[in-house]
Order: C-alpha cells, then sequence, then structure tokens
C-alpha cells in the first residue's frame, strides 16, 4: 500500500495521470515528475545525485544540449517519426554552397552594384536591397541567411546544422538498409509514453521509443571512438550506461500499459494498434537498435532477452535488481526528507574492503 508521505506527494506534484499517450510532446513528458529510467540511473549514483538533478527546485531544468544530444534527438526524429515530422521539428541551417551562384561579401555585392549602375556604398543589407530591386532573382546569401534568422526567430522549429542534418539522412540510409533494423521500426507506433503507479504507490514514466504488438524498439546512438570490435562495443554500452535497468522497466511499463489499454485509459490517435499489443498474453520482446555514429554507421540489432528457453539471463536479473533497489531507495528517501530537502545522508567514516576493487588493481 502506498505511504501517506507518497500519496500526499504526488497529489501535491499533479503528475500526469495514469495512462497511455501516443501524441505527448517531449516536453511535457520530461516535465512530469514522476521516477524515469534516468532517475534510477541517477538513484544509482547516490540519492543527492537524483534529488540535484530531478527535485532541486534551483536546478537547471534546460536539457544539456551537447552535440552528441543534439544529433541523438534529431537522429530519434527523422528514424522514428519519418520526414514529415523531422521537418516540422527542424530548419536546417542553409551554406552558401547550398545556392550555386549566389553573391556573398562586401566585395561581391560591391561589384554587382557597379555592373548594374548602383550605389556601391552602404551595409549589405542596404546593397542586396537595391540590387533585388533591379534583379529581383538575384541569389544573394545576406538575404538568404537574413530570411532564414526571420523564420528562426518567428517559428518554433530548432535549428539544425547542415553538418548533422546529412548525418541524420546518413544514419536514416543505414537503418534502411539494414534488414533486421528497417523491419524492427516497421508496424509499430512511435514515441510511446506510458505513466502508471507501482503497488507502493511510486509514481513512474516511460516513453518508448517504438512499440510493437509483440516488442519494445529502442534505438541507441553509440560512438565506438576506442576501435572495439563492435559487438563489445555495445555490451560495453549496456554495461556503461544500465541499459539493462532500461529493458527492465521497460517491460513493467508495458505490463501496465496493457491494463491501462483494457481499462480505456489511451489518450491520442493509434489506439486500434494498441488494442493488438494489449492482447499479447505474453511480456513483450525487448530489442536494441544500435547506430554508431562516426563514419561508419554500423547498424546492429540486438534482443535483451527475459530468459533462454528455462534459463533466467544474468543480465537481465542483474537489471531488475538495480531498478527495484533504486524505487526502494527512492521510496525510503522520499518517506524521510521529502521532495523539498536534499538528500543527504551523512554516512561515517569506514575502511576499504578488498572486494570492492576489481581484480586487475591487486594483480
Amino acid at each position: 500500500m502506498p505511504s501517506t508521505t507518497i500519496t500526499r506527494i504526488t497529489q501535491e506534484w499533479e503528475c500526469i495521470p495514469a495512462g497511455v499517450y501516443l501524441d505527448l510532446p517531449a516536453e511535457q513528458y520530461h516535465a512530469d515528475p514522476s521516477l524515469s529510467v534516468s532517475g534510477i540511473k541517477a538513484l544509482v549514483a547516490s540519492p543527492l545525485t537524483y534529488w540535484n538533478q530531478h527535485l532541486n527546485p534551483e536546478r537547471d531544468v534546460e536539457e544539456s544540449n551537447t552535440p552528441a544530444k543534439v544529433l541523438g534527438k534529431a537522429i530519434h526524429k527523422l528514424v522514428l517519426e519519418g520526414d514529415d515530422a523531422f521537418s516540422s521539428a527542424y530548419l536546417v541551417e542553409p551554406k552558401p554552397e547550398d545556392y550555386p551562384g549566389c553573391l556573398q561579401g562586401v566585395e561581391a555585392l560591391r561589384e554587382k552594384c557597379g555592373q548594374l549602375g548602383l550605389k556601391k556604398s552602404g551595409t549589405l543589407e542596404e546593397m542586396s536591397l537595391r540590387i533585388l530591386d533591379v534583379e529581383p532573382n538575384c541569389l544573394l546569401w545576406p538575404m538568404i541567411k537574413a530570411s532564414f534568422m526571420d523564420e528562426v526567430a518567428t517559428g518554433d522549429r530548432e535549428t539544425l546544422s547542415k553538418e548533422f542534418y546529412l548525418q541524420c539522412l546518413e544514419a536514416q540510409e543505414a537503418i534502411r538498409s539494414n534488414d533486421a533494423a528497417k523491419a524492427a521500426f516497421t508496424g509499430g507506433l512511435p514515441e510511446v509514453s506510458v505513466f502508471w503507479r507501482t503497488e507502493d504507490g511510486v509514481p513512474m514514466k516511460s516513453r518508448f521509443d517504438y512499440l510493437k504488438p509483440q516488442a519494445i524498439i529502442d534505438l541507441k546512438t553509440f560512438s565506438n571512438q576506442n576501435g572495439a570490435p563492435i559487438d563489445m562495443a555495445v555490451v560495453h554500452a549496456v554495461t556503461r550506461y544500465l541499459y539493462h535497468v532500461q529493458a527492465y522497466v521497460y517491460v513493467q511499463a508495458a505490463k501496465a500499459a496493457k491494463e491501462l489499454i483494457r481499462s480505456g485509459c489511451v489518450y491520442g490517435e493509434g489506439s486500434r494498434a494498441l488494442q493488438q499489443f494489449a492482447q499479447v498474453q505474453e511480456d513483450p520482446r525487448f530489442f536494441f537498435v544500435f547506430l554508431e555514429t562516426g563514419t561508419a554507421m554500423n547498424v546492429l540489432v540486438r534482443e535483451l532477452a527475459q530468459s533462454r528457453g528455462d534459463v533466467l539471463s544474468l543480465i537481465w536479473e542483474a537489471g531488475g535488481l538495480i531498478a527495484r533497489r533504486a524505487i526502494d531507495v527512492w521510496k525510503a528517501h522520499m518517506q524521510q526528507f521529502g521532495p523539498h530537502q536534499p538528500w543527504r545522508i551523512n554516512q561515517p567514516a569506514r575502511p576499504f574492503m578488498d572486494e570492492e576493487f576489481p581484480t586487475w588493481a591487486v594483480e
């Protein structure tokens, strides 16, 4: 049963109601305070890490837009949702080479003004306007760039560099060229959000990249800077970034989603496809589609299965153990501290133990 503290806090938070959402904007999903896989990973680091990243009222709520995150987000949009959704979300920054013959720079504009018998002084904009009065179809880089900046200022689309745009197209082609990856992103629904409560009342959320009647598909971009064998590189990614925890939590989300669908708690267009998903009795299979960023663009599809025959998967069980422990930590600290004060534990001094160190450290 949920504790009184957790019930009160979740009511205070006004979490998104339990349900399956098909067209929920990503910003709205991320703004919800329910516990997610990213929160679980923060709890694994420490309770205070979680509090600072997810509860601290003075935290920076803006997502850190590192180049890798910007590129990964754009690739997800194009691969998962298609060309139209991508074009609606992004403006590609123009380059002069996209407009063969366009004039750029002061000297080029002055020369053109001279050819047309126009005044050759003034700003780039002033010279450009004089030229266009006489030759309306002339391609002028200052006006092309100004038009782009006006569109950025007046619209709600994100700006994407031409370099990243080309990488997105290459990523899309790499996925389409891989039979297993192409099949993975066929016959399902992209960006499906699930909000549910555990038996103890903990508010949870997950957002599937791609949901099929019998499978959950998650797209991961990765960089293999050390040049490891590609299969080993994705194994390292799973262990380093706790992707096995995500697989476990997402299957729990899928179980909750089926109950919510049967109860009619579905919001958005496309609910018919979800009915097929809800009718399947078995847990969905979980697949990662790994896409290497950079020049290679390797694509690997790997399943993280709960078992192989009658033998349970150790990595799956490890992911489940980490997730359950983190949720217990969340409950304990929420009951002890609540959401408004730091989850700071005053630990006593203690010695290092040999078993804490990797074997290579004592060889």
